[in-house]
């Protein structure tokens, strides 16, 4: 059985194609109109000295990446694997392969092939009977309020006293009360995971999948499987979670707002990035995960990937949250058509945050483990990383041709090019203003009613569309 687990892929036939690890592109990603009836925000280009074309990078930009993902199953009856949608939903595949996937992609050059409209409901659906969505634990605390007690014993005059004492009392808790209510105690705030709230984790995924979703015959003793958080705070701190974050978090727990994540990513690895983030942060502050199997992917009768109709219903059924409606809830997403029309009016788009690090996939997965396993695991390793371009063309091989020594080096060379070029934007990135800009936004409200709710989302549009340019316009 292999699940899929890349954040924005579609199944398709039998190979799945993508946009190559490497491509640099965000053109579409950063058009802020695109999908999105609010403001276009303005775009900016910084030109790269020595960023040439070059023809090498066609080998590089041809190489396609599987969007499922294998799983652990142990009845693997002598067959083979290759990188198949149907082995992805626990289906026979056409021919005797099946296949794994990434995590989640790039929002950029999405290339999908028409057949994968048609074949994502069916398999979308398959892979959903399999899931079952965690439903956490969610606690409330109970305002308190002293009053004064008159005293039987008292004499009448005493007793009428006392009387008004407590009458002031009462009056002055329920202003105090009134006082400390937060704005935004009936405001839910959604965010998107994967290049809004952190950076590009394609890396990370890459070797996170690789080493828990395989069905390994023999592992290092002592050595966990994936990635745990711990491991992914590192990555956040340098600059992978998105400046500004933390403080548009604390400032909506500070007015009572209701968090929560939706994101395309699947969810065992959504919970290690979220686990990541609040322990940077320092507190607990997500309410709730939706993760890939609440997507269209799991609800095929969605307009759109993502539906904030659905979300609203799932919240509400929790115990202090029938306020939750679609009118006092925003989004944000870099990924303009993520909603369908009804819920399109919520969305703010933002600019795609492209800070990048490299992971080694094979930090774990190296010739000595890979040596002690059957040969089936190697094959689905093998023909894993090299469809994704981690890996050289003739990674498994044993006798190179004159070819393949071609083919390597000038994949190594593309290789070196585009990780050089991804890097020099993290100093770009690092400047990001986005979340600064719609925490001041909000703060200068007086309240959040329901008319200030309304209006919400295209105030903050217009706000980013003044102050927070996309930081860059990256070409393929």
């Amino acid at each position: 059985r292999l699940v899929k687990q890349d954040r924005r892929s579609q199944p398709s036939h039998k190979h799945i194609t993508s946009s190559p690890p490497f491509t640099i592109s965000t053109t579409s990603n950063l058009a802020m109109g695109t999908g999105d009836s609010g403001m276009v925000l303005p775009e900016t280009k910084i030109d790269l000295i020595d960023h040439e074309e070059h023809e090498d990078d066609d080998f590089l930009l041809h190489i396609k990446s599987p969007q499922v993902k294998p799983c652990r199953n142990s009845s693997l009856d002598g067959q083979k694997f290759s990188l198949s949608p149907a082995a992805a939903n626990g289906q026979e595949a056409q021919g005797e392969h099946r296949a794994l996937s990434r995590k989640f992609m790039s929002m950029t050059n999405l290339h999908m092939e028409d057949e994968d409209e048609e074949t994502a409901p069916a398999a979308a659906k398959a892979e959903t009977t399999k899931h079952q969505d965690l439903e956490g634990k969610h606690h409330t605390l109970d305002h308190t309020v002293g009053t004064v007690t008159p005293m039987s014993s008292l004499k009448r005059t005493q007793s009428e006293l006392a009387m008004a004492v407590e009458s002031d009392d009462e009056d002055e808790a329920e202003h105090e009360e009134h006082l400390t209510s937060k704005m935004g105690e009936e405001l839910l705030v959604v965010f998107d995971m994967d290049r809004t709230m952190v950076g590009d984790l394609v890396a990370l995924s890459d070797r996170d999948n690789i080493e828990t979703n395989v069905d390994w015959t023999w592992w290092p003793e002592g050595r966990h499987h994936g990635l745990n958080s711990d491991e992914i705070v590192p990555f956040l701190k340098r600059g992978m979670l998105r400046p500004g974050l933390i403080s548009m978090i604390e400032y909506l727990r500070e007015i009572g707002a209701t968090i929560v994540v939706y994101t395309h990513s699947e969810r065992a690895w959504a919970s290690k990035v979220c686990a990541a983030m609040e322990e940077v942060a320092g507190f607990k502050f997500i309410y709730r995960l939706f993760s890939r199997q609440d997507c269209k992917d799991g609800h095929p009768e969605f307009a759109a990937r993502k539906s904030l109709q659905f979300v609203c219903d799932e919240l509400a059924k929790d115990s202090g949250k029938s306020w939750v409606t679609v009118s006092r809830t925003i989004m944000f997403d870099d990924d303009g058509n993520v909603l369908g029309a009804g819920d399109q009016c919520r969305l703010i788009r933002v600019p795609t945050y492209d800070y990048w690090e490299p992971c080694k996939w094979d930090a774990v997965v190296n010739e000595g483990v890979l040596s002690k396993n059957s040969a089936e695991c190697v094959d689905i390793v093998t023909r894993s990383v090299v469809e994704w371009g981690i890996a050289p063309p003739s990674f498994g091989k044993e006798d190179r041709t004159e070819h393949d020594v071609t083919a390597d080096r000038k994949w190594e060379e593309a290789k070196q090019r585009k990780e050089s070029i991804k890097l020099s934007y993290n100093k770009v990135a690092k400047l990001d203003r986005l979340w600064f800009t719609v925490k001041e936004s909000i703060a200068s409200l007086s309240e959040l009613d329901d008319d200030t709710l309304e209006e919400l989302p295209a105030r903050l549009r217009k706000s980013l569309g003044q102050t927070a340019k996309p930081m860059m316009l990256r070409r393929a």
